[in-house]
């Protein structure tokens, strides 16, 4: 066998460069002791994931002692990082190991800033810390060579001590919140827009202790997407996926010998934001991905990891809206898919009840509650008459701009109606809030002449305004122009004769 190396071995240095060929037999090995020889075209983009839960496994023939996390710290601009993010999303979407993996994007999230910076340490993106740090991989030159080096810290952290502890999650995702006008509230307009939310769910953690002393460690509860509906990508334009939104809980956890610590939240994305202003409003059931992890306190390494999807196959979700003067109210919007629904024409001093019913992609309903509101009370009061803005003069055949603003006293959606002074004229506008900024229109008269342009304001009952006027020449008479210029140099004679000079000298 010595002799048949050898041989090969002296023919192909004939042939081919001998550090090329270490090169390659070094690769060759790294990618053997890294198990990624069926991962070497590794998709940037980003995949269907199969988002079921991920029972421990065997691997290597050992039972892993309990289910890995990994802490990838990112950012947007970073290049490397969208090698190690498409080496994590290969190792779990085929789901070799127990792991879960969170994407701390820390320059879309403050959160994410103060765990991977402050609290774990990053100083190179990426770095992945897998089980708080017991193995920690810095930069990714390439998806395979990051994804080798990711397996192997897996492997390690799986065949690790430790504390003997259970560790459950549960989701129900709750009904629509957040109403618009509050419930309860009073002195509304006539004119309404109900509005409504359905991003909250209740979040429930269980830690079972089963060894024989007190355990005492610190729970993180991490609420993800599993693909970012923020628009945060990487620097390849994978969309990320599992980043870190906000914690359920983040706290520390005392548990008696045979004990339980159990609790439970109604978390909702409406009371959440980036820390630059995006709030989590617009989440979607089937795109939460929920992140649980117990780290010991002893050394601040992970003792197990949970994740649980909060719904498959939820979305898109469909509204009932119910509405009417009635408790409870009658239907009068089904199956509409976005979260508002305007009504007009409302009574003064009126009590209206409303309730929202949401329907899931599978045909399950979830009842809200009915809430009510109280509209203004007093007398309406047709609005002002309109002040228009824009040119008093101008050219033929060219469009210029006006603006009508109207003050409604009750406070009152308007509209106007608008007489070009040309034969045209602009039916209704649709409804705008009463003042400032006003309705902006655009008009263009072709012949000559001094127009007027009339306009008056109604009201959402009907009350009309008087009309205003505002007079617009279209252009200034040719003849007008001269007659003017002529009054003007007889009124300055010096003026006239320097005119009159440089006109002879031009030979005019």
């Amino acid at each position: 066998m010595i002799v048949l190396v050898n041989n090969y071995y002296n023919k192909i240095r004939g042939q081919y460069n001998i550090r090329k060929i270490l090169s390659i037999l070094l690769f060759g090995i790294f990618l053997i002791n890294g198990f990624v020889a069926v991962a070497i075209n590794i998709d940037y983009k980003t995949p269907e994931f199969n988002i079921n839960n991920i029972e421990k496994n065997e691997y290597s023939g050992q039972d892993f002692s309990h289910t890995i996390l990994g802490e990838f710290t990112t950012a947007t601009w970073c290049t490397p990082c969208k090698r190690a993010h498409a080496a994590l999303r290969n190792i779990y979407s085929n789901g070799w190991f127990p792991f879960y993996y969170v994407s701390l994007v820390w320059d879309k999230n403050i959160e994410a800033d103060q765990r991977g910076n402050t609290e774990l340490g990053a100083t190179v993106y990426p770095t992945v810390f897998f089980d708080g740090g017991f193995k920690k991989n810095m930069g990714a030159s390439s998806a395979a060579g990051a994804q080798a080096a990711y397996n192997t810290s897996i492997n390690l952290c799986g065949n690790r001590t430790t504390s003997d502890i259970n560790l459950s999650l549960d989701i129900k995702w709750l009904g629509p919140d957040n109403p618009f006008p509050e419930n309860n509230a009073i002195n509304q307009d006539l004119y309404v827009c109900l509005s409504w939310t359905n991003a909250e769910m209740n979040i429930g953690v269980t830690v079972d202790n089963n060894e024989g002393s007190t355990y005492n460690g610190h729970l993180r509860t991490y609420v993800t997407e599993v693909k970012s509906s923020m628009g945060w990508n990487d620097s390849g334009g994978a969309i990320y996926t599992f980043p870190f939104l906000e914690y359920a809980f983040n706290e520390d956890i005392t548990i008696e010998n045979f004990g339980t610590w159990q609790n439970d939240i109604d978390w909702d994305g409406k009371d959440y934001n980036t820390g630059y202003g995006e709030d989590y409003s617009k989440i979607t059931q089937d795109n939460i991905m929920v992140i649980a992890a117990v780290f010991d306190d002893a050394n601040d390494y992970v003792d197990e990891t949970v994740g649980l999807i909060a719904g498959v196959d939820t979305d898109p979700k469909t509204f009932d809206v119910y509405f009417g003067e009635s408790n409870p109210p009658p239907l009068i919007s089904s199956n509409q898919s976005t979260m508002e629904l305007c009504r007009n024409n409302l009574e003064l001093s009126t009590t209206y009840y409303w309730r929202i019913v949401v329907w899931d992609n599978q045909g399950n309903s979830t009842v809200g509650p009915v809430w009510s509101f109280k509209t203004k009370s007093g007398q309406n009061i047709p609005p002002e008459r309109p002040e228009i803005i824009g040119p008093i003069e101008g050219k033929i055949n060219i469009k210029y701009d006006y603006v009508f603003t109207a003050v409604d006293s009750n406070g009152d959606y308007v509209r106007f109606l608008i007489n070009w002074g040309d034969g045209t004229k602009l039916e209704w506008t649709g409804l705008i809030p009463s003042g400032e900024p006003g309705y902006s229109e655009s008009h263009m008269w072709t012949t000559q002449g001094t127009y007027t342009i009339k306009a008056k304001a109604k009201d959402i009952y009907g009350a009309e305004s008087e009309w205003t006027e505002f007079i617009v020449t279209m252009p200034r008479s040719k003849v007008i122009q001269e007659l003017l210029i002529l009054k003007f140099l007889q009124n300055h004679p010096r003026i006239f004769q320097i005119f009159q000079q440089i006109i002879q000298k031009l030979n005019l």
